[in-house]
């Protein structure tokens, strides 16, 4: 049986108009990079997942103009929420025939759980009680199934500044650990690709379509009201996974790196 091929695009940090810029970046040039690029692979892909900050300033008019390029795609787009993200702007002008914002679905074999992190105005993430309950409720409903779950935060530490973290990570580690049918967690945020394979399921995060990000590991070195003390970017660097998920709930996944 063919594999179900899913795709992670993340922080795109996409703004209202053509030539806008962030951090010197057209965004929206980048992105499309990245979408040619994913048009291009063989095999075709079943499913996007677009894991948060979609958008940079968070208006109706970012969500219009991302919901028109994602149109360009034949192939159904699963969006979740990011800091810089209106959710209820994203529920309103976002969606469409191709785009959906879902808590759960079953495609194929597979049961995908898409979670909103967002903490408004806040950069770091956090979970919900009524999430945790969702989460391990749908596990539990389908244990037979292998499960993939999306979110905008990673689960696991890669960078000692607060607002990279999930505030209580520990928590649903300890619950997805309890349910061996979750395979694979997959987030954004980051803006750097890397893997973690500290818990029972594998934990991914993925490049961002708009700029690589690297993080220094010396707390000291990081400072609240200056982002950029302890984090540096690399333009030049872009990209996006693939996760080809097998029926058994075995699956493969690579990070394809764009030059720009």
């Amino acid at each position: 049986m063919q594999p179900l091929r899913v795709v992670q695009i993340t922080d795109i940090h996409l703004l209202p108009q053509r030539g806008d810029k962030y951090y010197q970046v057209d965004t929206a040039q980048s992105l499309e990079a990245v979408l040619a690029e994913i048009k291009q692979l063989e095999p075709k892909v079943d499913m996007l997942i677009a894991s948060g900050d979609l958008s940079e300033d968070g208006t109706a008019a970012t969500y219009h103009r991302l919901a028109n390029i994602f149109a360009q795609l034949d192939i159904p787009v699963y969006v979740t929420a990011g800091n810089h993200d209106d959710p209820q702007l994203m529920s309103t002008h976002l969606q469409s025939d191709n785009i959906y914002i879902k808590a759960c679905v079953e495609v194929a074999n597979w049961g995908f759980i898409f979670l909103d992190s967002q903490v408004a105005g806040q950069s770091h993430g956090l979970l919900s009680a009524r999430q945790l309950q969702t989460i391990g409720d749908y596990l539990k409903q389908n244990a037979k199934r292998p499960v993939l779950m999306a979110l905008h935060h990673p689960s696991f530490t890669l960078c000692p500044s607060p607002g990279c973290q999930l505030q209580n990570a520990a928590q649903l580690q300890q619950l997805l650990n309890r349910h061996p049918n979750l395979k694979v967690v997959i987030a954004g945020h980051t803006h750097n690709a890397v893997t973690d394979d500290s818990q029972s399921y594998r934990q991914f995060t993925t490049p961002s379509t708009f700029a690589n990000a690297t993080h220094k590991q010396n707390l000291a070195e990081h400072s609240e009201q200056d982002f950029w003390m302890g984090h540096q970017l690399d333009r030049t660097d872009i990209g996006f996974r693939v996760l080809d998920l097998m029926a058994g709930g075995g699956f493969q996944t690579q990070v394809h790196w764009l030059k720009v």
